[in-house]
């Protein structure tokens, strides 16, 4: 499993049932950084559910649990810090193959590879207890935490200028957004594709602003897009923008999910 931003799915009696946010996998030299946004789940403040690691083990796909993650009222945010030995000491990780949270309702939250088939029935068949110690979680480093003061407060921020069509932005240019739109800089989707390719897209038409988020058109990405708020898919300003290879993507349905700003 690659480093990388991954969306948390929801699922009851083995069927994806929705999006509820997303897993953000960091390595660092001797350690591997987990983040964890999940919104909208039957939890509550008293609950602390397992956080498994879904592994390959001669030839059969297991689960095995590598910490415990506190909740509040239908939200799981979280951060820690994993040493390689709490995930069997695979430094490469070719073996690991994402994540898994059981619920107390019996339902579970899943994050993994996109080539990965995910069988339930298999991996809660084979799951087994961590023989390290459970990592802490830092629930207060959490880089997206939705208590965190992401820009500087102020009513009359709105810098946005008609002069121009289209401009690519980074993360950090959303402060010139109106300040009822700053919520999108916690948005896991927008997160999700500005960590694959970098940039965002900001587009004027007629005096009117929409937000995009780089991305490849499926079927699968477009129910996830519009569940947070970027229903549109636009790839007719591709032959506009000078991309470097690393900001898109030539081999496939290449554009940007769109949201409405006003």
């Amino acid at each position: 499993m690659n480093p990388g931003i991954y969306y948390l799915y929801e699922y009851k009696n083995n069927h994806c049932m929705r999006n509820t946010g997303f897993l953000k996998l960091t390595k660092k030299p001797d350690c591997w950084l987990l983040q964890i946004q999940a919104r909208n789940i039957p939890v509550t403040n008293q609950h602390l559910v397992p956080l498994c690691a879904i592994l390959t083990e001669q030839e059969h796909n297991i689960s095995k649990k590598i910490s415990e993650l506190p909740c509040n009222s239908h939200i799981i945010s979280a951060q820690l810090t994993l040493p390689d030995s709490a995930i069997n000491s695979i430094s490469s990780m070719e073996n690991l193959h994402g994540f898994l949270i059981p619920l107390p309702d019996e339902s579970f939250l899943t994050a993994t590879e996109s080539h990965f088939h995910l069988d339930i029935n298999e991996i809660f068949s084979t799951t087994v207890q961590s023989e390290t110690p459970d990592p802490a979680p830092d629930l207060s480093a959490s880089e997206y935490n939705d208590n965190d003061n992401l820009f500087e407060a102020s009513d009359t921020t709105n810098l946005l200028s008609p002069s121009k069509t289209i401009q690519k932005i980074h993360h950090s240019d959303l402060k010139i957004l109106p300040k009822k739109c700053w919520n999108l800089a916690n948005n896991s989707f927008l997160l999700h594709g500005y960590h694959n390719y970098h940039h965002l897209l900001l587009i004027e038409e007629n005096g009117h602003y929409q937000l995009g988020v780089p991305g490849v058109y499926d079927i699968r990405e477009a129910r996830a897009a519009e569940i947070f708020g970027f229903p549109e898919f636009i790839n007719s300003y591709n032959d506009q923008l000078e991309l470097s290879p690393d900001e898109c993507n030539t081999q496939e349905n290449f554009g940007y999910w769109c949201h409405y700003i006003y």
